[in-house]
């Protein structure tokens, strides 16, 4: 049942912050933005809110909109920042902030300030391109890192032949991770397409832990 602004505000406790308060008089209905985002109309931000239990867990708030995946857009009543929170927590303090002024971040295209993701292929061949700057010592680290077995009899051909193929149709992101690790110190893997070498593939250290965010801006 279409709800008035007057109605959702009677249920919120206090008149809507600009400008979402004009936004969400002039729509009834969900509005899409982009391939992810949607925004709630006033048909069903009260029944959204209520579901989502937003005056037990963020009552400075309320969810004006999600990211199709089990996130949930927040609007600080005092002030009208917005935050991206999981729907799970609803806490304001593990929202990570989007944007300070509602018309601005709708004109952008409700930018959720998700880093791009790096493409690329599941399986590699990893490769040594030359041998190890302490040779075989170098060599047995990098064998143990990739969790490979290889007879003791190949190590010296395995050195003399450079570059040769470690490992073939390997998971990537793991090997990934374990080469560009070994390489901070002695660059000497690199890695391809599987049975494609010269179809080189990135090697992308695993992310370090990232700080809790910042929370979101109640004041």
């Amino acid at each position: 049942m279409a709800q008035s602004i007057e109605e959702v505000e009677t249920w919120v406790g206090r008149r809507l912050p600009e400008p979402y308060r004009t936004f969400l008089e002039g729509h009834e209905d969900d509005l899409p933005v982009g391939p992810l985002v949607v925004l709630y109309g006033r048909a069903c931000i009260v029944e959204l809110n209520e579901a989502n239990q937003s005056k037990t867990y963020c009552p400075q708030c309320i969810t004006i909109g999600n990211d199709s995946g089990g996130r949930e857009i927040l609007l600080a009543l005092n002030n009208g920042k917005l935050g991206l929170v999981d729907a799970g927590s609803m806490n304001p303090a593990d929202a990570c902030p989007l944007a300070d002024d509602f018309d601005a971040w709708l004109a952008a295209g409700c930018d959720l300030r998700d880093p791009p993701e790096m493409p690329h292929p599941d399986r590699i061949d990893v490769y040594l391109q030359r041998p190890p700057a302490d040779g075989l010592k170098g060599l047995l680290r990098i064998l143990k890192l990739l969790d490979l077995n290889v007879p003791v009899s190949e190590y010296r051909g395995i050195l003399a032949n450079t570059p040769y193929r470690l490992a073939r149709d390997v998971d990537y992101l793991p090997y990934s991770w374990r080469c560009a690790e070994y390489n901070l110190t002695d660059p000497c893997l690199s890695a391809s397409k599987v049975d494609q070498p010269g179809s080189g593939v990135p090697l992308v250290p695993r992310a370090p832990v990232p700080p809790p965010p910042p929370g979101l801006d109640l004041l």
